[in-house]
């Protein structure tokens, strides 16, 4: 699969990288790391060349001729893209925080008993949960 900057998969090395007071309690990929000086020292570790000097010339240049004139009005258009994006997703009656399905549910106990809800359908491992009036 090519990118829009016509760039290939192999080309392109993903980083998940996170911040302040994180403690992971799992084995992570080597991607995905705490700290931004755990990001240079992974940076560091890709020694291949993928893309020679005139290549990068070019990128930057494709990257700045799409960008749009900071602004308060490009501001407002990204907002309302991004609320445009979480709209959608709300309206695919997707889960929230993993992506998976949902699944029509009711609460069983409580004084909430009987009320029905979408629930994740990865549950237990994924707790997302979106109220039926807000769907």
């Amino acid at each position: 699969m090519q990118s829009l900057l016509g760039l290939k998969d192999e080309q392109l090395h993903s980083v998940v990288v996170f911040t302040g007071d994180t403690t992971f309690k799992t084995e992570m990929p080597e991607n995905v790391i705490c700290g931004s000086g755990s990001c240079a020292r992974f940076i560091m570790t890709k020694t291949k060349e993928v893309f020679t000097r005139e290549e990068v010339v070019e990128l930057a240049s494709k990257i700045q001729e799409g960008r749009l004139t900071p602004s308060f009005k490009t501001d407002r258009r990204h907002v309302a893209h991004v609320r445009e994006i979480v709209k959608d997703k709300k309206d695919s009656n997707l889960c929230p925080r993993c992506g998976s399905p949902m699944v029509l549910r009711e609460i069983k106990k409580g004084e909430n008993a009987g009320k029905q809800f979408w629930g994740c359908s990865k549950f237990p491992r994924c707790k997302g949960i979106v109220e039926i009036s807000s769907v």
